[in-house]
């Protein structure tokens, strides 16, 4: 699956990858987020509450205006989490719906234009 979603399909459209395969540092995330000018960000809720553990004034610090979607998957979205990236990040996030057995997402909360660039986390 991970080879699937997160090698496969995004090369096939064309579709830069940056995926963070270590052990999860929110830090190192606000760094990959800047640098490496990520426009869409896919990837767990889990992974966006660890990043709510950011305290407001250091996210005050940094700017993504490259980002222009954030997307989840694989378990449930919390509202609590939606509202935080709205008032954060400056953007809603997105909640999908998949199976495994279809191989792409089913239904999405809201499209989001072309992807460009997308930050996935294996593992």
């Amino acid at each position: 699956m991970g080879t699937s979603y997160s090698i496969i399909a995004p090369l096939a459209n064309g579709v830069t990858s940056v995926i963070d395969e270590t052990e999860f540092e929110a830090g190192r995330w606000l760094i990959i987020l800047s640098e490496e000018r990520i426009n869409v960000l896919y990837t767990s809720p889990t992974a966006i509450r660890r990043l709510m553990r950011i305290d407001d004034a250091t996210w005050s610090a940094w700017r993504f205006p490259h980002l222009r979607a954030i997307h989840s998957a694989g378990e449930p979205l919390d509202p609590e989490t939606v509202v935080w990236g709205q008032r954060v990040l400056g953007l809603p996030i997105h909640d999908n719906w998949w199976q495994t057995e279809t191989g792409s997402i089913m239904i999405v909360c809201n499209r989001s234009p072309g992807n460009r660039t997308l930050l996935t986390r294996i593992g």
